[in-house]
Order: C-alpha cells, then structure tokens, then sequence
C-alpha cells in the first residue's frame, strides 16, 4: 500500500469560505460556513489548515492556494476543499466554482 492509499482524504461539502486567517510561518487557516468534518476538524468541524510540508503541500503551494482561498472570499464563490483528516485537516486543493 502506499503512503497516498494510506492516508485518509475526504473532500468537503460545497462551502463558502468566511475567513482566512495568516500564521506567522506562512501557513494559514480556512473557515467556513459549515462543518466540513463531523469531529476531527477545529471550531466545531469549520477550520481547516494549509501549511507548507502538511497533505503534500509545498510553499509554492500554500502561495497558490491562498490566492484560490482569497478570491473565493472576495466574490464569495462556493468552493470545494480536498483534506486529510489524519492530519488534523490539512488541506490540498481547493476547487472554485465557476
């Protein structure tokens, strides 16, 4: 089995991204307008986090997905995230609607 097939991923409902709050070593943490897990996730399964080295994100990835994060905010698009669970919802991808 490899690593992928062993960690667990799960994708989110179709949300809305109400916040996007910045760490001081370059990650960031997602809210959103509904429970994306039922558990494992922080403030009641709304937070998620994107930080380098985490669910196979790269720098230049947490670049990228901050400026997805950041116009899904500002035109207040719905948007899709792909997380791993096991690792205390660490995002991957986030999909826009168009």
């Amino acid at each position: 089995m490899g690593l992928s097939a062993a960690l667990s991923v799960e994708y989110s409902p179709v949300i809305k991204i109400t916040n996007v709050y910045g760490l001081p070593d370059g990650g960031f943490i997602l809210y959103t307008d509904q429970k994306v897990h039922a558990s494992a996730c922080d403030n009641e399964g709304k937070a998620l986090y994107v930080k380098n080295g985490y669910a196979g994100v790269t720098a230049e990835g947490v670049k990228s997905l901050l400026s997805l994060a950041m116009a899904a905010l500002a035109m207040t698009k719905n948007a899709e995230l792909r997380f791993q669970v096991s690792q205390s919802c660490y995002v991957s991808h986030i999909r826009l609607d168009a």
